[in-house]
């Protein structure tokens, strides 16, 4: 009977009726004799009932107190607030009273200011989301602000308030490199998939047959930006980009890594062949068909794996590249994009030391849905047209012929030509560049890497080609 009695006091779960209650179960005793002095704030002696069987019986104190499972101090706000000398029962007015200490807005717009002036760096995979520098940590960025603060000779802050305002006005985090990791697979861990099929199978194809077929796959690594040190002047200035393509061959079980800087060029399809709709673009199919026309290669067969799953060679690489980063860093600092080749020839004895227009419809007159594809084939024998899979178990290819014919050219003899992107390389933004010419001038850079750095081009008003379908016959003749 304890047991209903306590958990039907708690699921009341309001202060208000708890009190009204505690009041309903007490009643006043009034002794014959009272000495009381002057002044004094003691309550009126109180008997305790409890409700059993619908009958209220008297039970001590302690008792009414242990089964309920409050203490005196409970018992006493009730009596008080409770309605037994008021005609109303007072609410809970915790954080309700108007004397909360608040934090001046001039702080907080500091706090703001000098979270906002650390340099984010891109997301990966979206383009929309940033992070801060992953040597860094909440405690590290309060303490750059703590000294900040007392250089200048403003009010500071402590280290809860900061952390405060960097998680609940904030949505940022902290850039740790690694290994790609979903939720989803814990659920699908123990179940065969058939795109992992497909890749052993090729896998061991590629291993029997070196001299004939090559398997082969490639990852962009997240951006790898310099200088890399840290100095907490580095914190608050804008990096220079390098990035770093990694083609994984299974046959020859070698890696390749193609290293560019962001004034040379960036990371867009018809760039690179990155993450944009999973290289499910025209860019891509451009590039193969092109590939197979004017290279001495019979065909090519792209398998597209379940995101998350796929369990990328390229993930391996670049793992150990940023394993040894993190080591070199320790010792010293990274300050020109020539030392990442150094970084990621150290980085494992296995790592090399080199560094149409009608896409939408098929020939059944269906639509192309680019998401749903699977597997994607080009061949030189049939230069026109590209064959895809929807699923890993469809039997026969489907075709779309990407170049129609017309009456000054046969439909099988595609004459195919890539068009430079820039006419000059792209340069970086002016931002950018004053911020590390800023850093070369205070002499956080040592000089070595100072003409590198100033001599860089910004940002010429030269646009790349456009991606609209009506400029795509940049890519067909």
């Amino acid at each position: 009977m304890r047991d209903k009695l306590l958990e039907l006091f708690w699921l009341m779960a309001d202060v208000s009726k708890q009190r009204a209650f505690i009041v309903k179960c007490t009643t006043v005793v009034m002794p014959k004799y009272k000495y009381q002095k002057e002044g004094s704030t003691r309550l009126s002696n109180s008997s305790f009932f409890l409700p059993i069987d619908d009958v209220n019986k008297r039970v001590c104190k302690k008792f009414f107190m242990a089964t309920l499972n409050i203490g005196d101090r409970f018992v006493r706000t009730a009596l008080l607030k409770g309605g037994r000398t008021t005609n109303f029962v007072e609410g809970d007015m915790k954080g309700k009273h108007g004397n909360n200490k608040k934090l001046d807005p001039e702080i907080v717009n500091q706090i703001c200011d000098h979270i906002n002036s650390f340099s984010r760096i891109e997301s990966h995979y979206l383009r929309n989301q940033t992070s801060i520098d992953g040597s860094l940590t909440i405690a590290e960025m309060w303490r750059l602000f703590d000294a900040k603060c007392q250089a200048n000779k403003v009010s500071s802050c402590k280290f809860s308030t900061y952390s405060c305002i960097f998680n609940t006005k904030f949505n940022i985090g902290f850039f740790i490199s690694k290994k790609d990791q979903c939720g989803f697979c814990e659920k699908i861990n123990n179940k065969i998939e058939l795109s992992r099929f497909e890749k052993n199978n090729d896998k061991e194809l590629a291993l029997k047959n070196k001299n004939s077929t090559m398997v082969a796959c490639y990852y962009l690594q997240s951006v790898l930006t310099t200088p890399s040190a840290k100095v907490s002047n580095f914190y608050y200035s804008r990096k220079f980009a390098t990035y770093n393509l990694t083609v994984y061959n299974m046959g020859e079980v070698e890696a390749n890594c193609y290293l560019w800087n962001e004034d040379q060029a960036k990371r867009r399809a018809n760039e690179i062949n990155n993450c944009c709709g999973q290289q499910k673009n025209k860019f891509m199919i451009s590039l193969y068909l092109y590939a197979v026309t004017h290279l001495n290669i019979p065909s090519i067969t792209h398998i597209y794996l379940n995101v998350g799953h796929t369990q990328n060679e390229g993930d391996n690489i670049h793992s150990v590249i940023e394993k040894q980063k993190s080591r070199l860093l320790r010792g010293g600092s990274i300050f020109s994009p020539q030392q990442w080749t150094t970084v990621i020839q150290s980085a494992k004895k296995t790592v090399p030391k080199s560094i149409g227009n009608n896409f939408n419809t098929n020939t059944n007159g269906q639509k192309v849905t680019w998401n749903d594809i699977k597997i994607i084939k080009v061949s030189k024998d049939l230069p026109d047209r590209i064959q895809y899979k929807t699923s890993y178990d469809q039997n026969d290819f489907l075709e779309t012929i990407v170049s129609r014919k017309t009456r000054k050219s046969k439909q099988n003899n595609i004459e195919l030509e890539l068009s430079p992107l820039y006419q000059t390389p792209p340069g970086i933004s002016k931002e950018k560049k004053k911020d590390l010419v800023n850093l070369c001038d205070a002499k956080f850079i040592p000089d070595t890497y100072h003409y590198f750095f100033k001599q860089l081009n910004t940002i010429s008003n030269t646009s790349p080609v456009t991606t609209d379908d009506e400029d795509f016959n940049f890519f067909f003749k």
